[in-house]
């Protein structure tokens, strides 16, 4: 298992090991570890007991000082590999944070990170500087421990305890269902994720507002609609002829003055349909 995490980069060689449990009685104490030198140069490692007299030079094979670390670099480049990512991710806050991609949770378009150190002193401050983070309406944050962090991240994240995505079957496996259905992902109240005008003109979905045109707003009533009646996806056809009775040809044309559209209105989960982000 070693060697497996070690391929995928998430495991590194750390620094040998200064002191080991001594095995020269069943007593097993912490030891440090001395050295000294072969005739051809290579070191030996032992340890000399200084609590029993019958005990003297213990050898300490050289396998038993090898330590590994988790490299949080590593691990965002597999994770990021595995949740399909075409490019690298990036590392947001230097030790701390990384934007893996955009993926979808439940069928919502959001921008997935890997988070370090969420439960630290002052981590809330640390991750509040992050500007790609801030930009986020909902960000999914992934955590290497338990979840139960989602106001670190803002009032809208979804946090996902990699304890629970991650699994082993001969080698690691992420398993993506779990995120899109853990608790942390379960939909919080409709009030407080989207609020809009009784004519559907102004809608703020996450705390982001959107000011909308009088076609857009139809649109976007009607898939809040279909939203209510728990069958989110509508073909772009029926919106363009039958909501709309537009000539135009994609609903993008329709929104093309309405800066991040796609936060609003994203890919239904079958081909040509849209439904809204939430």
């Amino acid at each position: 298992m070693l060697r497996e995490l070690g391929n995928t980069g998430i495991l590194k060689r750390g620094d040998n090991a200064h002191a080991v449990p001594c095995n020269g009685c069943e007593q097993g104490c912490l030891e440090d570890v001395e050295f000294s030198r072969h005739g051809d140069g290579s070191l030996i490692g032992y340890i000399v007991c200084s609590r029993r007299d019958d005990v003297g030079r213990i050898r300490v094979a050289p396998e038993r000082l090898r330590t590994w670390v988790v490299s949080f670099d590593g691990l965002a480049a597999w994770l990021a590999r595995e949740l399909g990512a075409s490019t690298c991710p990036e590392e947001s806050l230097s030790g701390r944070l990384w934007w893996l991609r955009r993926t979808s949770v439940n069928g919502c378009s959001t921008e997935t990170f890997l988070a370090r150190g969420a439960r630290w002193t002052g981590a809330k401050s640390v991750f509040a500087t992050c500007d790609r983070l801030n930009e986020c309406s909902s960000p999914l944050v992934l955590v290497p421990d338990r979840t139960g962090q989602r106001n670190l991240f803002g009032e809208f994240a979804t946090v996902a305890s990699l304890t629970r995505v991650l699994g082993l079957d001969d080698k690691l496996i992420l398993d993506a269902s779990a995120i899109a259905f853990g608790d942390a992902a379960r939909p919080r109240d409709l009030s407080a994720v989207l609020r809009r005008s009784p004519d559907f003109r102004s809608v703020y979905l996450r705390g982001k507002e959107f000011g909308l045109t009088t076609n857009q707003a139809r649109v976007v009533q009607c898939l809040y609609a279909a939203r209510m009646n728990n069958t989110p996806d509508i073909s772009q056809d029926h919106l363009l002829v039958e909501v709309l009775d537009t000539n135009q040809e994609r609903l993008k044309d329709v929104f093309r003055s309405l800066k991040d559209w796609d936060q609003l209105i994203v890919p239904g989960k079958t081909k040509g349909t849209y439904r809204l982000n939430f």
